[in-house]
């Protein structure tokens, strides 16, 4: 529930901010046209309130508003607010510097202590990796626990020409394991990826089974939203994908043994699997 009604502020938010966007765009446009005269500031402002309004379309496009699509609109807001008259003007720019503050503050508190929350992924706070291919690269430790024992794993069991395959979203193991997949992407998501390759790359499963699987588990309410958003509720080829998987690790002349189930990184469990 603390989760839903956090989702709920934030698209509350990001709502009002997009209203207000489309609100402030059109009394620029009237305040321009009216006056019939061009003046730099206004021309700016609108130039930047519909440039704000792609970010924040373009984003919609992918499912629902998002907060980070308000990067342009919220420091408009601010600084629409700071240049507004009223009697007591350093009162209420004192109140709107304390409040902006605030929500900075805020915000880097959250973004520290969660750094990234996107369907099922949950990175908690991050340190620099030990693995030598992204050292440089900022994950939380049990993001790299998960990711060192996997390629250990894949390092052990598979050669340099061996393919793997990982579902839906876990790219990075074919970088830095140097192995790759018979499949036509690395990244069958269900946004991304059409529905005639999701399920040419089932029927690739099945005929050159990967050495090693690394699938995350969506929950069937999960892969129905999405099928939701993105193929008007109709079945996607991603279920063909799943099935194919399922099919592989259960056929026993195949030879998978179940290696780790990882549920520290994720809303929803990751199973790795590998041949003898």
């Amino acid at each position: 529930w603390a989760t839903r009604f956090t989702n709920f502020k934030q698209n509350l938010l990001c709502w009002f901010l997009f209203i207000t966007n489309i609100l402030l765009f059109l009394g620029y446009s009237y305040k321009i046209f009216r006056k019939k005269e061009y003046i730099q500031n206004e021309v700016i402002s609108l130039y930047i309130l519909l440039f704000s309004l792609g970010i924040l379309y373009s984003h919609g496009l992918s499912a629902q508003l998002e907060a980070h699509g308000c990067v342009l609109i919220m420091p408009f807001l601010i600084s629409y607010l700071y240049n507004i008259d009223v009697k007591n003007n350093k009162a209420k720019n004192t109140i709107i510097s304390i409040l902006t503050y605030l929500l900075v503050v805020v915000c880097i508190m959250i973004r520290y202590n969660i750094p990234l929350c996107w369907w099922g992924a949950v990175e908690g706070p991050i340190g620099l990796s030990n693995n030598e291919k992204v050292k440089n690269i900022s994950v939380n430790k049990n993001t790299a626990q998960m990711y060192n024992e996997i390629i250990n794993l894949i390092n052990q069991k598979t050669n340099a020409d061996d393919k793997i395959y990982t579902f839906p979203t876990l790219v990075m193991i074919y970088l830095l394991s140097n192995r790759n997949t018979d499949t036509f992407t690395t990244f069958p998501y269900f946004d991304t990826y059409p529905d005639k390759y999701a399920i040419a790359d089932s029927k690739i499963l099945l005929k050159n089974p990967p050495k090693v699987i690394i699938y995350q588990d969506y929950p069937e309410n999960v892969i129905k939203i999405h099928e939701k958003l993105f193929r008007n509720g109709n079945k996607s080829g991603q279920r063909d994908i799943i099935q194919s998987i399922d099919i592989l690790i259960k056929t026993k002349k195949l030879n998978y043994r179940f290696f780790k189930k990882y549920e520290n990184w994720s809303m929803y469990p990751i199973y790795v699997w590998y041949q003898e």
